[in-house]
């Protein structure tokens, strides 16, 4: 086998190697590989890819907004109690409520990426007595335990065929 065969094995190994993975969600991939040659398994792999960033980098700015608006409405709903707190300190209560009432202002796209996007939300949120998990950050604490002007940048990207937040920053 001439040298520059063994480089182009090599290299087709490691790329795949580096992009199979492991786990349930590669299995598909793993048995792709066991009938076909490694140079044409990497080639389609990489065009799948391709065509997958394409798309992600094909959605428009109102798009990019819409999903972060949703997204970060789930977020907020999903801590709408401090159950997070409950289950980390691993606290003998049941969660409490933390907002009673939330706002989504604005959301700015600030970053693009080939394959994830950066926005800046900014919202008000009133928070319950019973937890202070709002208070810290920024924002400006106002009358009946709301906080106003409060932002965060918030990092998403596609993972399969759905987008989740990768990152919160406050703002």
């Amino acid at each position: 086998m001439s040298s520059k065969k063994v480089l182009i094995l090599t290299i087709s190994t490691c790329l795949l190697l580096s992009f199979i993975g492991c786990g349930e969600k590669n299995k598909e991939n793993k048995l792709t590989l066991l009938s076909t040659s490694s140079i044409e398994y990497n080639t389609s792999l990489i065009n799948s890819m391709a065509k997958d960033l394409s798309l992600e980098s094909d959605i428009s700015k109102e798009e990019k907004i819409e999903i972060a608006r949703s997204l970060f409405d789930k977020y907020i709903n999903e801590n709408k109690t401090d159950w997070k707190r409950v289950e980390f300190e691993k606290l003998e209560r049941k969660p409490k409520d933390s907002l009673t009432d939330y706002r989504i202002n604005n959301v700015k796209v600030t970053g693009e990426e080939k394959n994830k996007f950066i926005v800046c939300i900014e919202y008000d949120i009133k928070y319950t007595d019973e937890s202070d998990m709002w208070i810290a950050g920024n924002g400006k604490i106002c009358e009946d335990n709301w906080i106003r002007n409060k932002s965060n940048f918030v990092e998403i990207q596609k993972s399969g065929d759905e987008y989740v937040i990768t990152n919160i920053i406050t703002g």
